[in-house]
């Protein structure tokens, strides 16, 4: 059989696939995006250089890292660079954290800073079913204090679900946290507080930014944010303190 019959043929997106765009971007998982070099030239210094030497009149960038490049994050990206709606549900929280990772990969500040709003917005809606806790982890790949004291001061009404029963994002963990988890996914503290680091498993600490981790860990210890806490206000304002000392 030859090479050509072996080979699968990608999944052209719903979205972009616009005949008229004159770069395709192929996802690690196979989808192909028809888009503008413009756009990318112009977000990305990364993209730019890459497609200034290029020889090919409609060249395929080909993307090979299966978290930071799949399609989701992707769409994403696409969508912020085009200004389109997205949608903030739970669901998307993997994908867009992967698409934190692609926008730094590529050096795209706008995209980062538009990610950074866009995070803000997960925490707006009155009776939001999306946790703080993930809020705090998108500061963490962001580097974006205010945005994690924000998830720290509105964290007081939320609990830790039962541990045996959670369900996360689609592509919120890699390989090996998934690991991780399987091995030991309920060594943590059930209806502990949902910013109490020590009511986590253990293995979820690898998912989240190390000097994060420190600084959630020193303003637990000074304001306890056990289930229904009182210290939303003095906690944000020292953790903010810990973060302007590093």
């Amino acid at each position: 059989m030859s090479d050509e019959d072996t080979t699968t043929k990608p999944v052209m997106d719903k979205v972009y696939n616009d005949e008229g765009a004159d770069i395709t971007l192929l996802s690690s998982d196979n989808v192909a995006f028809k888009v503008h070099k413009y756009h990318l030239q112009s977000h990305s210094p990364v993209f730019n250089d890459m497609l200034m030497t290029c020889s090919t009149d409609i060249p395929i960038i080909n993307l090979s890292d299966t978290i930071s490049e799949n399609s989701g994050a992707i769409r994403i990206f696409l969508d912020i660079i085009y200004n389109k709606q997205i949608e903030l549900k739970f669901e998307n929280l993997g994908h867009f954290s992967n698409c934190v990772s692609f926008t730094h990969k590529y050096n795209c500040g706008v995209i980062l800073s538009a990610l950074s709003y866009i995070s803000w917005r997960f925490l707006d809606p009155p009776g939001s079913l999306i946790s703080p806790r993930y809020i705090y982890t998108l500061a963490g790949d962001l580097d974006n204090p205010t945005l994690a004291a924000q998830a720290i001061r509105v964290s007081s009404m939320w609990g830790m679900p039962d541990l045996k029963a959670v369900k996360y994002p689609d592509n919120w963990l890699n390989a090996n946290q998934e690991i991780l988890m399987k091995a030991g996914g309920s060594l943590g503290i059930s209806e502990g507080g949902m910013m109490d680091p020590t009511a986590w498993p253990i293995w979820e600490y690898d998912r989240i930014s190390q000097i994060y981790l420190v600084a959630l860990n020193k303003v637990h210890r000074r304001f306890p944010l056990y289930v229904n806490h009182s210290f939303g206000d003095q906690a944000a304002k020292y953790f903010l303190e810990l973060m302007k000392a590093r």
